[in-house]
């Protein structure tokens, strides 16, 4: 959290951090590898955290037009296990550019999340209080290249019947990726929660903390930032929020987010099972 505002939401969150990073943070350039908005000039914070409830993590703001289909679709992408471009690409053709081999994504946290989710449902089966329940979603000794992930670590930790989930990041970009990294994190978390539904039938799903080493947001993006704080006729902060009871399990979280993601207007909803998650902002 920003300061000492109560969290609402993650659109309330956001323009706190924007108005942060514009009035306080400092002017850098990057020099890197990697896509072309890397090396240009941006403000950033060093060891910042925001805070967002899981049941309210999408940011609704028209200033900022996001591509609610892309967000519910890496989400579904994530929870698969999935790193082929071929998959993913048809809801953002620029990620083509973050491949080094032109097949896959190198830094998707899809396989790592998958591959490590039975030992934290293992820890937080044997132990509630457990402080074990760690993913790793940074590669020991990754190569230079296009692609390098910006998350280290994802931790759930379940107390007073809820479960809340803690990211550590080495660099977050407030503008372009924080919005979807929120909602990703916040998926994955409410798949793990569904898969230890049988363990603890009454879990619920609580806050979204990511620290990121380097907070920053790029100049090209300043203007739009600056807009998105001042003007209040932007927000929209109706959402409903996110209801598992409405899912019988984790693959049924998997085909909701397909199904907003694959949404044509002129079509329907090719399967509504009672799920109104993300579909009244599509």
């Amino acid at each position: 959290m920003i300061g000492d505002t109560p969290v609402i939401s993650a659109t309330s969150e956001w323009r706190l951090l924007l108005n942060e990073l514009l009035e306080v943070g400092t002017k850098i350039t990057p020099t890197s590898l990697g896509a072309n908005w890397r090396g240009k000039v941006n403000k950033e914070m060093l060891g910042i955290y925001t805070r967002v409830p899981m049941t309210l993590p999408v940011v609704l703001c028209p200033g900022r037009k996001l591509g609610y289909r892309f967000l519910a679709a890496e989400a579904a992408w994530i929870l698969s296990g999935d790193n082929r471009l071929e998959t993913i690409v048809p809801y953002a053709k620029a990620l083509v550019n973050l491949s080094d081999d032109g097949r896959t994504l190198s830094g998707a946290y899809g396989p790592p999340f998958i591959d490590q989710l039975s030992y934290t449902t293992r820890a937080l089966t044997q132990d509630e209080a457990s402080r074990q329940a760690v993913i790793t979603l940074w590669r020991p000794r990754p190569e230079l290249g296009l692609e390098i992930p910006c998350s280290l670590t994802l931790q759930f930790i379940i107390r007073d019947a809820t479960l809340h989930t803690l990211v550590m990041m080495r660099s977050s970009d407030a503008w372009m990726g924080l919005p979807y990294d929120w909602h990703c994190f916040s998926m994955m978390s409410a798949y793990q929660l569904l898969i230890l539904r049988d363990r603890y039938p009454d879990l619920l799903l609580g806050d979204l903390t990511v620290m990121a080493g380097s907070q920053h947001l790029y100049q090209t993006d300043w203007e739009k930032a600056q807009e998105c704080v001042d003007r209040n006729d932007l927000l929209v902060e109706d959402m409903n929020p996110l209801d598992l009871t409405q899912l019988d399990g984790p693959e049924d979280l998997i085909q909701h987010l397909w199904e907003v993601a694959r949404y044509h207007p002129e079509k329907g909803w090719e399967d509504d099972f009672g799920c109104d998650w993300l579909k009244e902002v599509v």
